[in-house]
Protein backbone atom coordinates (compact mmCIF):
# COMPACT_ATOMS: atom_id res chain seq x y z
CA UNK A 1 0.00 0.00 0.00
CA UNK A 2 1.67 3.28 -1.21
CA UNK A 3 0.93 6.15 1.27
CA UNK A 4 1.27 10.26 0.13
CA UNK A 5 2.35 12.18 3.27
CA UNK A 6 3.49 15.28 2.07
CA UNK A 7 0.91 18.13 1.01
CA UNK A 8 1.57 19.74 -1.89
CA UNK A 9 1.88 23.57 -1.74
CA UNK A 10 0.07 25.19 -4.12
CA UNK A 11 1.39 28.00 -6.74
CA UNK A 12 1.28 31.27 -4.81
CA UNK A 13 -0.83 32.61 -7.82
CA UNK A 14 -2.11 30.93 -11.37
CA UNK A 15 0.70 33.32 -13.18
CA UNK A 16 3.09 31.49 -11.69
CA UNK A 17 2.45 28.45 -13.98
CA UNK A 18 5.68 27.83 -16.29
CA UNK A 19 8.03 29.94 -14.40
CA UNK A 20 11.93 29.00 -14.13
CA UNK A 21 11.64 29.57 -9.88
CA UNK A 22 8.57 28.13 -8.87
CA UNK A 23 9.21 25.27 -7.23
CA UNK A 24 8.48 22.40 -10.14
CA UNK A 25 11.88 22.02 -11.82
CA UNK A 26 14.87 20.14 -10.71
CA UNK A 27 17.08 23.22 -10.21
CA UNK A 28 14.65 24.96 -7.69
CA UNK A 29 16.25 22.71 -5.47
CA UNK A 30 18.81 24.91 -4.91
CA UNK A 31 17.04 28.11 -2.41
CA UNK A 32 18.62 30.44 -5.17
CA UNK A 33 16.48 29.61 -7.74
CA UNK A 34 13.79 29.28 -5.89
CA UNK A 35 10.72 32.07 -5.93
CA UNK A 36 10.49 33.26 -1.91
CA UNK A 37 7.25 33.15 -2.44
CA UNK A 38 7.68 28.73 -2.29
CA UNK A 39 10.37 29.50 0.72
CA UNK A 40 13.21 30.36 -1.78
CA UNK A 41 15.64 33.33 -1.21
CA UNK A 42 15.19 34.82 -4.84
CA UNK A 43 13.03 38.01 -3.82
CA UNK A 44 9.51 38.69 -6.11
CA UNK A 45 8.29 42.29 -7.06
CA UNK A 46 4.63 41.95 -8.00
CA UNK A 47 2.38 43.95 -9.69
CA UNK A 48 -0.91 45.34 -9.07
CA UNK A 49 -3.71 47.33 -10.76
CA UNK A 50 -4.81 50.20 -8.93
CA UNK A 51 -5.66 49.76 -5.30
CA UNK A 52 -7.09 45.80 -5.85
CA UNK A 53 -5.34 42.86 -3.15
CA UNK A 54 -4.65 40.47 -6.31
CA UNK A 55 -1.77 40.99 -8.09
CA UNK A 56 -1.99 41.19 -12.16
CA UNK A 57 1.57 39.40 -12.64
CA UNK A 58 5.07 38.99 -11.62
CA UNK A 59 7.69 40.79 -12.69
CA UNK A 60 10.48 38.67 -11.64
CA UNK A 61 8.70 36.13 -14.16
CA UNK A 62 10.85 33.99 -16.29
CA UNK A 63 9.38 31.24 -18.59
CA UNK A 64 11.33 28.17 -18.56
CA UNK A 65 12.28 27.47 -22.19
CA UNK A 66 14.41 24.78 -23.97
CA UNK A 67 17.33 26.93 -23.12
CA UNK A 68 16.98 26.38 -19.54
CA UNK A 69 16.38 22.91 -19.99
CA UNK A 70 19.76 21.97 -21.81
CA UNK A 71 21.59 24.31 -19.57
CA UNK A 72 20.42 22.26 -16.83
CA UNK A 73 21.53 18.92 -18.75
CA UNK A 74 24.75 20.65 -19.19
CA UNK A 75 25.15 20.91 -15.41
CA UNK A 76 24.49 17.38 -14.71
CA UNK A 77 26.82 16.10 -17.17
CA UNK A 78 29.52 18.33 -15.87
CA UNK A 79 28.98 17.17 -11.98
CA UNK A 80 28.69 13.56 -13.71
CA UNK A 81 32.08 14.00 -15.06
CA UNK A 82 32.79 15.10 -11.45
CA UNK A 83 31.83 12.22 -9.99
CA UNK A 84 33.26 10.10 -12.04
CA UNK A 85 36.95 11.92 -11.64
CA UNK A 86 36.13 11.55 -7.79
CA UNK A 87 35.78 7.84 -8.07
CA UNK A 88 38.32 6.88 -10.12
CA UNK A 89 40.95 9.12 -7.51
CA UNK A 90 39.17 6.69 -4.97
CA UNK A 91 40.52 3.86 -6.61
CA UNK A 92 44.29 5.39 -6.00
CA UNK A 93 43.45 6.28 -2.34
CA UNK A 94 40.96 8.02 -0.17
CA UNK A 95 39.20 10.78 -1.60
CA UNK A 96 36.46 13.41 0.07
CA UNK A 97 33.24 15.06 -1.67
CA UNK A 98 31.34 17.94 -0.16
CA UNK A 99 28.47 16.21 -1.37
CA UNK A 100 27.26 12.94 -1.38
CA UNK A 101 27.66 11.22 -4.52
CA UNK A 102 24.23 9.52 -6.39
CA UNK A 103 24.94 5.86 -5.52
CA UNK A 104 25.85 6.65 -1.68
CA UNK A 105 22.45 9.00 -1.59
CA UNK A 106 20.44 6.45 -2.76
CA UNK A 107 22.49 3.78 0.19
CA UNK A 108 21.43 6.21 2.37
CA UNK A 109 18.34 6.40 2.28
CA UNK A 110 17.46 2.67 2.49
Amino acid sequence: MMSCPHKVKPFPYEFCEGCVMNGCYPWNRNPLLLCGLLGGLLPTVLWKQNEEEIPRQCLDYKKATEEFWLTHLEDLKQEANSNEEIRMRAMRGDAYSSELLPAESVNKHQ
